[in-house]
């Protein structure tokens, strides 16, 4: 039965609460602000009152004796009263956008947001990493007012326990009951797969004791389709700690249970490292209330920073704040003001410092290292992951990352590896998908890789980050023509924000050696179009234009290297930005690697320190290309 375990009363009290994301807006409680691209509004403090109750319980019903009792105290007020809050909010949602407040006849009301409503912005690099997704989960878990204790260290805390309420269809047409029914068993089952213990609640409403979290589900017919809605509590003290909307696609209607499984299992094993973090160093258990209730597209990085940044100083026991200001600090250097950055970095990484000193055995715990020193300290950052694989296998950040600096650094055939054990511990998760894809395709498997994006695709058919690092794989191997027929197979339904690519003129000028075509395609890329400018690049090199193309690799990669490690963090801190150099390292780049010019450009980057330290690239190992031997020369 799809409802909630009874238990302490729900309190709306607004000064106790973090700003939090709702639709397409950024609620403010404290200020009673809402805040969204193009719009910004203060709502009447007893209508603010109505929302956040709703939101308490988004998607599902709220009724109107609910609302006297949170948002009146129990007064006595008449329908006219709730119908005016209700009239007031509605128009806001509207104006808002992503939301909608739905009356359910002669009980209340609900309120659902459509997860299309605020799609991810295309960020610099064409491979997504999985840190930010590891922050928004940190951040959610820091965004209560919470009172901690010294840690009590566990060192052998045991997996997630899930117990999963079969599966309701309310509306009771047999296409809901059908796919009810499938969504339980395949929660189950991929559940499991992914390493979480799964209680069947069939014959009992009671979890057991040490259950971790409960999950309900319900699938309806709306007038899009089917429509699936997933709740996800903490049975101890009662709180919603997710909730998720799944539609149905159009195409594939019959995908939606495993859709469901998936999205749910990748959520919970994310969510799996701070669990164990939190148990290992136990602190109040607020701290994990709003844990898995985020959604990376749609946080907004600094409003996360902000909280990370007011939090930690205040819970200096609690390993999951550090780990929160720590990693969000590394994340928001670039939009960090430049006058502010030295102060902001020392404060992060006195929170990295605090966090190894509380948790040294959690392995994520190594992972802020990479994020709060000068990416050209390449070497130093992989050592540090890989002690922190080394001391917690099960650790699945650090993996992925691992895996990210090899990619970049040429040794890709090993970043595949990596990345297929960081997939074996989350199968189901999106980052772990797309950087697995990533490896695959520079590498040139297309069969392996082909049949990796069509199982995530049909498991996440919105995900932006599987077409992307296709993309920067192909891009990364100068495969133009496959990257051109990609770029037809999957334009039907849209590659992402503001992608414009220029592959397919590219790929003719190649086919047909033409570097008028070449140049005329490149005359008009734009300065801050990475990836056009990046095609250009390899493009121009394969047709020997080697002069134009490192023009182009000028732009992409300036100056990071200097005398000493002092002045090389304040390169860093002058311009924190960079640019994934996979598009140097990968076969693309094969004709640039027969310049002179190549030696300069790699070294400035960092990329020949860290070759130097005898940790040659593929194209070193197994091709033995010319450029080879300088990396041993002083």
């Amino acid at each position: 039965m799809n409802r909630p375990f009874a238990g302490r009363p729900m309190i709306i009290e607004l000064a106790a609460r973090e700003p939090f994301r709702l639709g397409n807006a950024m609620i403010d409680p404290v200020a009673h602000e809402a805040h969204w691209p193009g719009g910004d509004e203060r709502l009447q403090p007893q209508a603010f009152k109505v929302l956040m109750a709703l939101a308490a319980k988004r998607s599902d019903v709220v009724t109107r004796d609910e609302l006297v009792e949170l948002c009146w105290d129990g007064r006595i007020v008449g329908d006219d009263v709730i119908n005016r809050a209700i009239s007031l909010l509605r128009p806001f949602a509207e104006r808002a956008g992503g939301l909608s407040i739905v009356t359910v006849p002669k009980v209340g009301y609900r309120l659902i947001e459509d997860s299309r409503g605020n799609p991810a912005k295309r960020t610099r690099a064409l491979a997504i990493a999985g840190a930010a997704i590891l922050a928004v989960a940190l951040v959610a878990a820091v965004a209560g007012r919470v009172y901690f204790t010294a840690p009590k260290p566990n060192p052998t805390p045991a997996a997630l326990t899930v117990a999963v309420h079969p599966f309701s269809a309310p509306s009771g047409d047999p296409v809901s009951t059908h796919l009810a029914e499938r969504a339980n068993d395949a929660t189950a089952r991929m559940l499991t797969e992914s390493g979480i213990s799964v209680i069947d609640t069939s014959g009992s409403s009671n979890p057991p004791t040490g259950t971790d979290f409960v999950l309900t589900g319900s699938v309806e017919r709306m007038a899009t389709g089917q429509v699936a809605t997933i709740r996800v509590e903490d049975p101890v003290y009662h709180s919603i700690v997710m909730t998720r909307q799944i539609e149905a696609t159009a195409a594939d209607p019959e995908a939606l249970p495993d859709q469901i499984g998936a999205q749910i299992s990748a959520a919970l094993s994310n969510a799996a490292p701070l669990v164990r973090l939190d148990r290992a160093y136990r602190s109040d258990p607020a701290l994990l209330a709003n844990l898995l209730n985020s959604n990376s597209s749609t946080f907004e990085s600094q409003r996360n920073f902000e909280i990370a940044r007011r939090t930690a100083p205040n819970a200096p026991n609690s390993a999951i704040a550090q780990l929160s200001l720590a990693m969000t600090t590394g994340l928001n250097m670039e939009v960090t003001p430049p006058a502010q950055r030295a102060a902001t970095l020392a404060a992060g990484r006195e929170a990295a410092a605090r966090l190894l000193r509380l948790a040294p055995q959690f392995g994520d715990s190594y992972l802020p290292w990479c994020f709060l020193h000068a990416e050209v300290r390449l070497a130093e950052c992989e050592d540090t992951l890989e002690k922190g694989l080394a001391i917690d296998p099960r650790a699945q950040w650090v993996g992925n990352i691992l895996g990210k600096l090899l990619i970049n650094v040429g040794r890709i055939d090993e970043a595949v590896a990596i990345e297929k054990i960081t997939l074996a511990k989350n199968p189901y998760g999106d980052t772990q998908t797309a950087l697995l894809l990533l490896a695959l395709d520079a590498t040139g498997d297309s069969q392996d890789a082909e049949s990796l994006f069509r199982r995530g695709r049909r498991l996440r058919p919105q995900s932006v980050g599987l077409l992307l690092n296709r993309v920067g794989g192909m891009l990364g191997r100068g495969d133009f023509d496959t990257l051109s027929r990609f770029e037809k197979q999957i334009a039907a339904s849209g590659l992402a924000p503001n992608y414009k690519s220029i592959a397919g003129p590219l790929a003719r000028a190649i086919r047909e050696g033409s570097l008028p075509l070449a140049h005329a395609s490149c005359r008009t890329a734009p300065r801050d179009d990475d990836l056009q400018m990046t095609e250009c690049m390899l493009a121009l090199a394969r047709l020997g234009d080697l002069d134009k193309s490192f023009d182009f690799a000028g732009r992409l990669y300036p100056p990071r290297t200097a005398r000493t490690t002092a002045d090389e963090e304040a390169v860093w801190l002058a311009n924190p930005d960079n640019f994934d150099t996979l598009y140097l390292t990968g076969a693309g780049a094969a004709p640039m690697r027969q310049d002179a010019r190549f030696l300069e450009l790699a070294n400035r980057v960092g990329l020949v320190r860290y070759w130097r330290s005898n940790r040659l690239p593929d194209f070193c190992v197994r091709y033995h290309e010319p450029v080879c031997r300088q990396f041993s020369e002083r």
